[in-house]
């Protein structure tokens, strides 16, 4: 009979965090987190909540002693840190006792930060180097994530899946965005995009709905300069249910960040049968295609929400559930993080 298996996940990004959770918890008997934010998903999740910012230098030395109490006390088989950010940085200094651990890279931690500066790219590769298995959403990523390293890690490619529950509804007039209010997602030249799309007098029912957090208060005073402050609406930090509904009723949604890997929030809206704009990323390179399944925005000054509305809306909204559905299935990435644990377990 096997022992118990004990998982400890650290994780920045609290959306992130638990959907990992919740998709390979079934493996594990006892999973903690830690985190940097508290949220009400967590309430049912054995958790503690820990500032790993490096504002202040000391904050590295407190950090990893809580880090490396935290291990003391639940003995985890098993080690997820999610994100190469400071909270990984902290962790893998704290494991001493050299616990299988599995690094999770994002976009903008690979292919990013790490090129900020050199104590950001040292940090970048000693987390890889700490760590036993790796895994990311798209192959560009573990290539960023080979390149850092110097060498094959042997990345695992697969997503956290997506909820069967979205679903199409009927769809309004409306462009949707839910990234987060911050440099990296550019959503002030959203706000200009609409603000030129709706210039068209066949355009004026439209809405731009923006969701999320971050600088809510500059995005309003963009849209009254534009002088569309009437037709964008500030919908905040959303749950689940709230968001899945959005992406029902949007006919676009939209996300053009600087970086990024395969985002769950891009296969969200297109198994809710939504039009997706999006940047240039090499990352979606493999999965995504110019005209077939939305928009890649190369010219941010063109009108390119019109240029979504010339595609055939039914065909590319079909096609998109189909192909979000089966790359996001939630069985087949599960097994994929099963297999890597299943190299450590069955040994």
């Amino acid at each position: 009979m096997r022992k118990d298996r004990k998982l400890l996940i650290v994780g920045g990004g609290v959306t992130h965090a638990y959907n990992l959770i919740e998709l390979i918890k079934g493996y594990f008997d006892d999973i903690f987190l830690i985190t940097d934010s508290e949220n009400d998903k967590f309430k049912d999740i054995d958790h503690e909540v820990i500032n790993f910012s490096f504002s202040n230098p000391l904050n590295i030395i407190y950090s990893t002693a809580k880090v490396k109490k935290i291990i003391k006390e639940i003995k985890p088989d098993f080690i997820i840190t999610m994100q190469m950010d400071t909270g990984a940085f902290c962790t893998h200094l704290a494991n001493n006792k050299n616990i299988p651990s599995m690094v999770v890279g994002f976009g903008s931690d690979v292919l990013l930060i790490p090129y900020k500066g050199y104590l950001y790219k040292s940090m970048a590769k000693f987390i890889l180097k700490k760590g036993n298995y790796f895994n990311t959403g798209s192959n560009h990523v573990a290539k960023g994530m080979n390149k850092l390293a110097n060498k094959d890690l042997g990345v695992v490619v697969s997503n956290f899946g997506i909820d069967d529950s979205i679903t199409s509804n009927k769809k309004q007039n409306i462009v949707y965005s839910n990234r987060l209010h911050s440099s990296l997602y550019r959503i002030p030249l959203i706000i200009e995009a609409f603000a030129r799309f709706i210039e068209k007098e066949e355009r004026k029912d439209w809405k731009l709905v923006i969701a999320a957090t971050g600088d809510e208060e500059a995005l309003r005073k963009k849209s009254k300069e534009l002088g569309i402050e009437k037709k964008v609406s500030f919908v905040g930090w959303l749950n689940k249910e709230e968001n899945y509904y959005y992406y029902s009723i949007s006919k676009i949604w939209i996300s053009i960040p600087k970086s990024d890997s395969i985002p769950i929030s891009l296969l969200e809206a297109m198994a809710a049968g939504s039009i997706p704009i999006i940047s240039d990323l090499p990352s979606i390179k493999d999965f995504f295609i110019n005209g077939e399944n939305g928009i890649i925005v190369k010219n941010f000054d063109e009108n390119y929400i019109e240029k979504a509305l010339e595609l055939n809306f039914d065909d590319v909204s079909t096609q998109n559930v189909i192909k979000a559905k089966d790359f996001g299935s939630k069985v087949k990435n599960r097994d994929l993080f099963y297999s890597i644990f299943d190299k450590e377990f069955k040994k």
